[in-house]
């Protein structure tokens, strides 16, 4: 369904800083006030005359709602050090994110079923070794360092039960890459 009318009040920040030569930081951060003003579904009842098949008749009155997926406050700060290491370049990082709690879907049946993602805040870090000439890198690095359980996406399903998708455990690993062209 297209809703009627939505007012969406914001900010949104960023700022990066080269504190030293060799430190820089990045920080972002969002305020987001997005609500329908009107949002009013109001469907009759059909049936196919072939087939016999019925849509039933609904009325909703969904205004004053928050929209979907738009959190009031989302935010992230980073730390990047490099430094010359073994005739290239060796960079360490790590990120802290947050993103409010906020309204993945609205369920026709009534608020009771709406389905709400917690709020969040996840640990990321990374140590990237790149080579002098930048024709490969080599990157370890951690996710969700704390281990923090989190919905990316739900709904209720008829009323019955409630599908959700769940954000990546806390996870390591190693990328490698290789730049094929020219600088």
């Amino acid at each position: 369904y297209n809703a009627a009318d939505v007012e969406s009040k914001g900010i949104e920040l960023e700022f990066q800083a080269l504190l030293t030569d060799n430190f820089r930081v990045r920080a972002q951060a969002a305020f987001l006030d997005a609500k329908y003003k009107t949002f009013i579904i109001d469907q009759p009842g059909l049936t196919d005359p072939a087939s016999g098949g019925t849509i039933l008749p609904f009325f909703g009155d969904f205004s004053g709602l928050p929209v979907p997926r738009s959190p009031e406050k989302s935010g992230a700060l980073s730390g990047i050090y490099t430094l010359d290491f073994l005739g290239g370049r060796l960079d360490i990082a790590g990120e802290i994110y947050y993103e409010d709690e906020n309204l993945f879907y609205i369920a026709a049946p009534g608020r009771e079923f709406d389905a709400y993602l917690d709020s969040k805040t996840l640990l990321n870090t990374s140590v990237t070794y790149s080579s002098g000439d930048d024709r490969y890198f080599v990157r370890a690095y951690g996710k969700n360092l704390t281990d923090q359980r989190y919905r990316i996406a739900s709904q209720s399903v008829a009323t019955l039960w409630t599908h959700t998708q769940w954000g990546a455990p806390l996870s390591f690993g190693v990328e490698v890459g290789v730049n094929f062209g020219g600088r």
